[in-house]
């Protein structure tokens, strides 16, 4: 009987220990890293960093490697080769002859420039031929002129003259004025025709005068 609450005692004491146990690890290992039950004032003992001993390389001989022995191949950039050109054979060697033709070139033309049209001249009176009368007075009264004028660019190319007189005297002096008055006339203009005495006749060109003015009239 003795003997079976010992053994029970065994049993039941055994698991108390282990778990008594496993929790004092427990505590310790919480308190080490957490530091919970570091009493105050307390400074913790800092372990020494260990100095690694250095190593000892006197017995070792350095390796080398050899020099590198290639030859590097050199880069050749290659050589254009020129296109020949197309040359024509003579036909008495026998070869094929090969014709090169050449772009004829386009003629230019150079536009001939047109002359600019000459303005127009304006001119006062027409081209025509008109003939008028023309009065003058004489000691004998008043006797009358027929004169004939050819217009062309408002100037005298042509002229003639008519004795209508009917006093002798009159008549001589109108003969005179009309054998020597064209060199007065003719290549004048007509806006400014205008004579004097002409050889003896020194009345008569006041018939005349007379006569252009009415021709001037006609004219324009």
């Amino acid at each position: 009987m003795k003997n079976s609450r010992s053994e029970h005692a065994f049993y039941y004491v055994l698991p108390m220990k282990f778990v008594t146990v496993v929790t004092t690890v427990v505590l310790v290992l919480f308190v080490r890293t957490t530091g919970a039950l570091r009493p105050q004032g307390v400074i913790p003992i800092s372990q020494p960093t260990p100095t690694p001993t250095p190593f000892d390389t006197s017995g070792f001989v350095p390796v080398t490697e050899p020099p590198s022995t290639d030859t590097p191949t050199p880069t050749t950039t290659p050589t254009p080769t020129p296109t020949p050109k197309k040359t024509k054979k003579p036909a008495s060697s026998g070869g094929t002859v090969v014709k090169t033709y050449s772009p004829t070139p386009t003629p230019t033309t150079t536009p001939t420039p047109k002359p600019s049209p000459s303005p127009t001249p304006h001119y006062t009176y027409r081209d025509g031929t008109y003939s008028a009368d023309g009065t003058f007075d004489t000691p004998a009264g008043i006797e009358t002129i027929g004169i004939t004028l050819v217009i062309s660019k408002d100037k005298v190319v042509d002229t003639s003259a008519v004795d209508k007189a009917s006093n002798p005297t009159s008549q001589s002096y109108t003969n005179d004025f009309i054998n020597n008055f064209r060199s007065y006339v003719i290549g004048k203009s007509l806006s400014s025709l205008s004579l004097g005495k002409i050889s003896s006749a020194s009345l008569t060109p006041n018939g005349f005068n007379n006569a252009a003015a009415s021709i001037r009239s006609q004219a324009k």
